[in-house]
Parts: C-alpha cells; sequence; structure tokens
C-alpha cells in the first residue's frame, strides 16, 4: 500500500467526497496569484449554504430555529426534532433499550471554543462592540445569511483567531488589546467571516487535515531522532539506546492524533490568501480603510517574530531550560538525569512539529505582501483614500470594564510565562492581580492559578480554584478535567464520576472523557457498554485509543500511563 494511503488509513482519517455543487463553485472562484477582479465581485448573489462538511449531513426534514445552528449528525450538540424524542419518551415508558448515541465525529465550534483553555469571555460592551462591527462587513457580501457568530477567547496571539464550519468564531482578547483602531478590527472579523462565507471547511479543508494525520510517523520518527542524538551525545548503550527509541514511538503514537487540534481549521496558503482578499473586500465596501488590514497584519508579524525560530514561547523557553540541564548533565556524567532529559526533548520537538503542522496560518509576511499587491491592482484607483478611524474604539477600549479585563488577562498570560520558567513566586504574585471582580470565576485566570498551587504544593487551594473555574457561565472543558483528575486522584470516586457526566452532557462526549466513561462502565460492570465506548473510540479518536484500552483493561485513566516503566509499555502494545 502506498505509504500516505496507508498511514492516512492507521489514523483512522475521515474523508468526505466532495459535493457536485461545492466543485463547480470552486472551479469558478479558483485561486489565482494575480486576480483579474476583486473575490467579492466574483461571487454569485445567493443565500448561504452549509459547506460539504456540513451539507452532506444535514437532516433535511429539520429548519434551525432563528440564531440556531444547522442540525448536522456530524455535531454533538445538535437538537433532536419532535419525533425523536417521542421514540425516545416511548422506548424509556415501554422499557426497550434505546440505540445508543452515534458519537459526533466533528463538535460544533462553540463546544471546540470551550474545550480549549483560553476558554470563552463573556463581556456585554466589547461583545455588542465586535457583533456591530460583523454586521457592517457581512451586510457587504453577495452570499447573504452566514451564520457567522462572534465569541471572545482568552487567547493571546492574534493568530489564535478561529472560524469553524458552523459559523462560530473565536476572536482572542490579545488580538483588540493590540488593534490602534477599528479598521484593524473589522479585517480580522472580516477574514473570520469570510472562511465561513467561502465554504473553506470543504474537501479541500478535509484533505488537508488528512495530510496532516498522514505525517504521523515523520512526527514520532522525529521524536526518535531527537533522543537518539541526545543518548548519542551524553552516553548510553545499545541496549539503552534501543529500548529508549521504542519508548520515543510509543509516546510519540499517543500524543500525535490530538483530536482536540486534528479537525480544528486548517488552512492552506490559497484558502488563507482568498480569506485575506475577501476579507479586504468586504472590510473596504463597508467604508473600512485599506490600512487596517495592513496594520493587522504587521502587528501580527510582529507577534510570531517575536519568539525564537517563530515558534510557541513557551516552549522555546522549556528548550532554553531543558539544555542547560542537559549540559550540567553532560558535565556531570550523570546518564540518568541525561535520559530524562532527552526523553522531554523529544516531547517538546514532537509539540513543536504538531504545533507547526496544525498552525492555521502560513506565513503572515507573504500574506501582507500579497494583499498590499491585491489593493494596490484592484482597488487603489477605485476608492478614496480613507484614514484609520479609531474614534469608535478608543472609547470602547479605554472603558473601565475593557481596561479591567486586559490588564487582568495581561497578568495571567505573564504568570503562565512565569510558570514555564520555573518562577513560582513570581507566578503566584501576577496570577493573584490577575484576579478581579469580572474575572472571578472565568476559565483562563483559574486554570493558571490552579497550575501555580500545583506548582507550589497546595492542592487544596488547587482544588479550589478549580472549582471557582467551574461556577462560570461558559464552561471549560480543561477545568473539568483537570478537576475530575483531581477527584479521582484524591480518592473521591463519587465526586469524579458526577463530573465526569456533567461534562460528557455539557461538552458533547469529548474524546478526552472516554477512557473516563469506560472505566466507570467496568466499575460498574456494564461489559457491553464499556466495550462499545472503546470501539468508538479506538475507531474515532486515534490519539485516547491506549488510554481507552487501558481502561477496558481496568487502568484507571487519572493515573498516568508513563508512571510505568518504559518495557512495560511496550508490553503493552505487544
Amino acid at each position: 500500500m502506498h505509504r500516505p494511503a496507508a498511514a492516512a488509513l492507521l489514523a483512522g482519517a475521515v474523508f468526505v467526497a466532495p459535493a457536485q455543487a461545492d466543485l463547480f463553485e470552486w472551479f469558478d472562484r479558483q485561486f489565482e496569484e494575480n486576480p483579474s477582479e476583486p473575490v467579492i465581485e466574483r461571487l454569485e448573489a445567493r443565500p448561504w449554504s452549509p459547506s460539504i462538511v456540513d451539507g452532506q449531513a444535514i437532516d433535511s426534514d429539520l429548519e434551525p430555529a432563528s440564531g440556531e445552528q444547522h442540525c448536522n449528525r456530524f455535531l454533538a450538540s445538535c437538537r433532536e426534532d419532535g419525533a425523536a424524542k417521542k421514540k425516545s419518551q416511548s422506548a424509556k415508558l415501554s422499557g426497550v433499550q434505546e440505540e445508543p448515541k452515534r458519537p459526533p465525529l466533528l463538535q460544533d465550534g462553540l463546544t471546540e471554543l470551550r474545550r480549549s483553555s483560553a476558554g470563552v469571555i463573556g463581556h456585554r460592551k466589547l461583545q455588542t462592540y465586535l457583533d456591530s462591527i460583523l454586521q457592517r462587513v457581512l451586510a457587504q457580501s453577495p452570499i447573504t445569511a452566514a451564520p457567522v457568530r462572534i465569541k471572545l477567547t482568552g487567547g493571546r496571539s492574534p493568530g489564535d483567531a478561529k472560524a469553524f464550519h458552523d459559523g462560530y468564531v473565536g476572536i482572542p482578547l490579545g488580538a483588540l488589546q493590540k488593534a490602534e483602531s477599528e479598521d484593524e478590527i473589522a479585517f480580522l472579523l472580516a477574514h473570520e467571516a469570510a472562511h465561513v462565507i467561502l465554504n473553506h471547511h470543504d474537501s479541500d479543508w478535509l484533505a488537508n487535515t488528512n495530510k496532516q494525520l498522514t505525517s504521523a510517523s515523520e512526527i514520532a520518527l522525529s521524536g526518535m531522532v531527537q533522543i537518539s542524538d541526545a543518548l548519542s551525545r551524553y552516553g548510553g548503550d545499545s541496549k539503552d539506546l534501543k529500548e529508549v527509541q521504542m519508548i520515543a514511538w510509543v509516546a510519540g503514537q499517543v500524543t500525535l492524533f490530538v483530536t482536540d487540534d486534528a479537525l480544528r481549521p486548517s488552512w492552506g496558503r490559497e484558502q488563507e490568501v482568498e480569506a485575506d482578499r475577501l476579507g479586504l473586500d468586504l472590510a473596504l465596501k463597508a467604508g473600512y480603510s485599506h490600512l487596517g488590514a495592513f496594520d493587522f497584519l504587521e502587528r501580527m508579524a510582529t507577534y510570531e517574530e517575536s519568539s525564537p525560530s517563530g515558534g510557541d514561547p513557551a516552549n522555546e523557553r522549556r528548550r532554553q531550560k531543558l539544555q542547560e540541564r542537559m549540559d550540567a548533565a553532560k558535565a556531570e556524567g550523570d546518564f540518568g538525569e541525561a535520559f530524562t532529559g532527552a526523553f522531554e526533548g523529544a516531547f517538546i520537538e514532537i509539540q513543536s512539529i504538531v504545533s507547526s503542522m496544525r498552525e492555521s496560518h502560513p506565513d503572515t509576511r507573504e500574506r501582507l505582501d500579497s494583499l498590499i499587491e491585491y489593493y494596490e491592482e484592484l482597488w487603489e484607483e477605485e476608492l478614496e483614500y480613507v484614514e484609520p478611524d479609531a474614534s469608535a474604539w478608543t472609547p470602547v477600549r479605554n472603558h473601565s470594564s475593557s481596561k479591567d479585563l486586559f490588564r487582568r488577562y495581561s497578568s495571567a498570560w505573564e504568570a503562565s510565562n512565569a510558570i514555564g520558567d520555573e518562577r513560582i513566586d513570581d507566578a503566584a504574585r501576577l496570577i493573584s492581580s490577575a484576579i478581579g471582580e469580572q474575572t472571578r470565576y472565568q476559565a483562563y485566570p483559574r486554570y493558571i492559578f490552579s497550575q501555580v498551587r500545583l506548582n507550589q504544593g497546595r492542592t487544596n487551594k488547587q482544588r479550589q480554584n478549580l472549582d471557582l473555574g467551574m461556577r462560570y457561565k461558559e464552561p471549560n472543558l480543561v477545568i473539568y478535567r483537570e478537576a475530575i483528575a483531581f477527584d479521582y486522584g484524591k480518592g473521591k470516586i463519587k465526586s469524579g464520576d458526577r463530573l465526569v457526566e456533567k461534562a460528557w452532557s455539557l461538552f458533547g462526549r469529548p474524546p478526552e472523557l472516554y477512557p473516563y466513561q469506560i472505566y466507570i462502565a467496568v466499575r460498574k460492570d456494564d461489559r457491553a457498554k464499556a466495550t462499545r465506548l472503546n470501539a468508538e473510540c479506538r475507531l474515532i479518536f486515534r490519539d485516547q485509543s491506549r488510554l481507552c484500552s487501558e481502561a477496558l483493561n481496568g487502568h484507571p485513566p487519572w493515573v498516568p500511563l508513563e508512571e510505568q516503566s518504559g518495557m512495560d509499555i511496550l508490553k503493552s502494545f505487544n
């Protein structure tokens, strides 16, 4: 079998055949390096229709209510129709066992945003302001009724903005904090809306996702190379080297198929540039300055370039501190420390490669240059010059509640950096200043606070912060996962079970909780349910398959598998 095809099958990749109408529309607007007319003028005036991801899965007899998402069998949050509800109630009354729910292959966008550690933020003034800009740019689109809905998130990077197949868009607070004009914000919103309008979650998006998944073996190999290289420098006999190589491969397989990221937006260069162009078209038609787009991309490029190698700043700091440890181990001849450092280094490299594979945006400088050329060729002679305008944005940004939110999240972001640098006292001071009236229950500050308490060994305070985070109106899966593991780890089985069931419902059967549900079923001697859930897990959520299998064999999911020896890990795969 051809290697990429074999790898795709190994990864359990999901291929969806393109719909004919989608293909015709794609050929009509196929990507051009030097287009002769703006993207907006090539779009047919029509109502928006779901992308290929949604289009072949929508239940034709269901019409979404105003403001609701299209009902899609791939979505965990898809509502039941009246007939299905009656059938369910009838089955319960008659005592007939219901057919198990089909696991979702794609989560809805809101659930995906709630699964991120950054979390969803509720802020009325900023939300109202963003919604008003969004409606202004959407009104310019020939494709009408696109169900674009904005959610503010605790993300720090401008590149953390995400558009999902059902129209949900996550806008990171960090992007707003740095914006100098409404024109910048308008371009950001128009760009993300363009992904939805243009149905970028189509066969191309799925194909790109599958290509990422087929690279699994290469990433695992990279981990082995990192460890092998380290051990060849720092010592170790052939037996040690062989075992560590195998452990790296196993660890790579466990780490690679990250469902949390695998089906999130991952655009190719053509899609990103097309969204830039339509985003600019929409912003210009709405009366915004072209300089807003250029300023936003310039700011984004500068942010990305501020971290070495354009990578994750946290990973870069971890590399630096790890290198210091490895150098000290080499000087002292401490093979045990070198082994540990090599293993940790492999994980950092794997994480970095996965991050680069899943990066939503190609080179931002290239995008900026391309967009400037596009504007100069097609728009510069057509429109009057418009200066960027901050008159509406300034009072919103400088409002006491907005300034307070920006300040407190800045402290939380810096606290996260301090934890990565092992400056726990600094982290404690910073995260304390991140907590205020409006952030008291918000997920990201509470999660960081819990990690500070964990590093301080104050586990009672760690759990208290998680409990406060679970009170927020926007639920967050990371908070729930930490609390679940904490309660189980402390022997609070009933409390852990309750949290698992609550999170299972809140977040639409998330992959991360399959091992817990399997373990609960095994404990309750419901082998049929445990086996069914394990089959679903192994088939659909490859990143969780080993944990699910271990749970089926009675291994508690909250006990890290890494606590087993290297050979125990290998034996579990035989």
